[in-house]
């Protein structure tokens, strides 16, 4: 079986569709299928009109012509327009989830060095300046300073 990629031709990517759903209808399966809510979609089919529906891609009308002529499940999800993303918005969300994973990656570093100073014996703990919670380490030595308690 070929894989389907952007410029594939339609008429190998249909047979393609109608193997898989062939499987999906075989082992019970469940196939999910997206449609417009609102008719701005370009295309439709029996199926999508008795949703009240439309569907952006021709491919989509065969693909669901060959899931229904099979009787294979099908699950009917239903979106808006108002519900897509442009793709600035995409790209501004793709900028914020990797701050959020650097500022988390961040966060683990620095949990797992505190983790680590506490496992240290009293010695090494004194030697790197490392405060337990009962001790009475000034905030300088966190700050980088070398100032050393009073005793």
């Amino acid at each position: 079986m070929k894989a389907i990629s952007g410029g594939a031709d339609p008429s190998e990517s249909i047979e393609t569709w109608k193997l898989i759903a062939a499987n999906v209808q075989r082992t019970g399966g469940m196939i999910y299928i997206y449609f417009r809510k609102e008719l701005e979609g370009k295309f439709t089919c029996d199926a999508v009109n008795q949703k009240g529906g439309s569907l952006d891609g021709r491919n989509q009308v065969d693909e669901i012509e060959s899931a229904v002529s099979l009787g294979c499940k099908i699950e009917w999800l239903s979106y808006d327009s108002s519900q897509l993303l442009s793709w600035d918005e995409l790209e501004q969300r793709e900028v914020q989830d990797a701050e959020k994973a650097a500022k988390f990656e961040d966060m683990a570093k620095a949990g797992q060095q505190k983790l680590q100073a506490r496992e240290m014996s009293p010695k090494a703990r004194q030697t790197f300046a490392v405060p337990s919670e009962t001790s009475s380490v000034p905030m300088s030595i966190l700050e980088g300073h070398t100032a050393m308690p009073d005793e």
